[in-house]
């Protein structure tokens, strides 16, 4: 090799050296300048003044949303969201399961490094209380339900576990929705849900006091007596006058949308920040929820029903694993056999009527119930498919 080659060569390693040197440094700059950013005094204390906001400077609003938590052994044991609009005084109740598992969102998660709280950014409701305690538990669950929901949390409600079983209790329920989370999905998921609605005694003492304002300042002073909230007796009295406005038929409940898998919750966020945004904007309710606003399908029980099973998801021992669970839990099954019409992907459940297997939803991930053909003698034929062979 020549001498002239020789410098060539020299010149692009030298070139392509430094090159990398100076996307190195630029890399190292940015990351030094951000954290330092984010650990400056003004920033930092912008972070610990959202909290504050939330506890300190509280203003009615239009559309309040008030998280409900339950708390038992320093732990969640229950959510609830109370959305309140008091221009159509409609009250909904939005149900969080507290196994839910989330991710915190990037600017969220930076937010909580920089002030030093070691928490991991894939969580469950249920173990917040690892990472904060006393108020602080409750104050960043409302931060993180905001973040999560793409909302604003206006306050939080501590309750006892005895208080919240007063109060509420769970029933069941099925819906039919279009999953946001597989947008390739094109066929609409039945699902059953368990949510939390009034008590008959809680509803009853609502019933009462609805329209009477000295009934209602009774009753959330009785409350406050017996709870933990960052708004005051004070500044909640703010809505007696819209609060004496609301109907039986204005108070409303929800789940969030998702999947249950095994001992965690998965929420579809992009379904449930939707059907946030949907009852933000509904017209004042005319319609009991349970009479005629919302579908209330009785749901008849499917254990004594003859149930056959089908291997639809071509994994071996998966229809005999399923008969042996199903019949664990007091299900009849007549036989299992392999299904010939294919691999499905989403568990089929054919019923021979309207109301019957919508509880046994809960049972796959994702399953699908529809009215159909069943063989002689079968009440529910059940084809599993492949997400539930995983």
């Amino acid at each position: 090799m020549n001498n002239k080659h020789l410098k060539r060569l020299l010149r692009v390693i030298i070139k392509t050296f430094l090159t990398i040197m100076v996307l190195i440094l630029i890399a190292v700059l940015s990351y030094y300048v951000t954290t330092l950013y984010y650990n400056s005094p003004s920033v930092k204390n912008g972070n610990s003044n959202i909290i504050e906001k939330i506890k300190s400077n509280y203003k009615v609003e239009d559309i309040s949303k008030n998280a409900i938590i339950s708390i038992k052994d320093d732990a969640i044991q229950n959510i609830m969201i109370e959305i309140f609009n008091k221009n159509t005084n409609n009250v909904d109740y939005l149900t969080i399961p507290a196994n839910t598992q989330f991710d915190l969102s990037a600017d969220l998660y930076q937010k909580l490094y920089t002030l030093e709280i070691d928490i991991p950014q894939i969580i469950i409701f249920s173990d917040l209380n690892k990472y904060f305690q006393g108020d602080e538990l409750y104050q960043y669950t409302s931060l993180i339900l905001g973040d999560l929901l793409e909302t604003k949390i206006s306050y939080y409600t501590v309750v006892s576990p005895d208080t919240f079983k007063n109060l509420f209790e769970d029933v069941q329920k099925y819906r039919s929705y279009k999953s946001a989370i597989n947008d390739e999905d094109a066929g609409a998921i039945t699902e059953l849900y368990i949510m939390n609605i009034y008590t008959k005694d809680a509803l009853n003492e609502i019933k009462n006091i609805l329209g009477n304002k000295e009934g209602i300042q009774t009753y959330l002073e009785e409350l406050y007596n017996g709870i933990n909230s960052n708004l005051t007796l004070k500044n909640r009295l703010k809505y007696l006058d819209y609060y004496a406005q609301v109907r039986e038929e204005q108070i409303y409940f929800h789940k969030i949308y998702g999947t249950d898998k095994k001992s965690t919750f998965v929420a579809d966020l992009l379904q449930t920040r939707n059907l946030i945004e949907e009852i933000q904007n509904n017209d004042t309710y005319t319609l009991a929820q349970f009479d005629g606003g919302q579908s209330d399908v009785v749901i008849i029980s499917s254990k004594d029903k003859v149930i056959s099973i089908y291997n639809g998801a071509n994994v071996s021992g998966l229809a005999k694993n399923f008969r042996d669970k199903l019949t664990s839990e007091g299900f009849t099954i007549s036989s299992i056999n392999n299904y010939d019409g294919g691999t499905l992907t989403n568990t089929k459940i054919v019923i021979k009527e309207n109301g019957f297997g919508l509880d046994l939803l809960s049972y796959f991930s994702n399953a699908e119930i529809e009215v159909g053909e069943v063989p002689e003698g079968v009440d529910i034929m059940i084809i599993l498919g492949s997400n539930d062979g995983k």
